[in-house]
């Protein structure tokens, strides 16, 4: 359920796959296709939280070097 006011991060990473590893186990993930692809936009990945706050997994990803944050953006805005 996407609520108003709930972020999303837009990531450069070079394998997405190690990344959504990580992040599920601190509550968040890189949005997939149905065919299990990794969801892209300009290159970057799309990296939600599962609580709907992206403050602690954007904190970890900027201070542990994860990936490349290189937008956050409302999800409502999202395409």
């Amino acid at each position: 359920i996407i609520t108003k006011g709930m972020k999303e991060l837009l990531v450069k990473v070079g394998n997405p796959q190690a990344l959504d590893k990580t992040l599920n186990s601190m509550g968040g993930f890189v949005g997939q296709n149905l065919d299990g692809s990794y969801l892209q936009e300009n290159g970057c990945y799309i990296v939600r939280a599962v609580s709907g706050d992206i403050g602690y997994i954007k904190f970890a990803i900027q201070n542990q070097g994860y990936a490349k944050i290189v937008e956050e953006r409302d999800i409502e805005k999202a395409p």
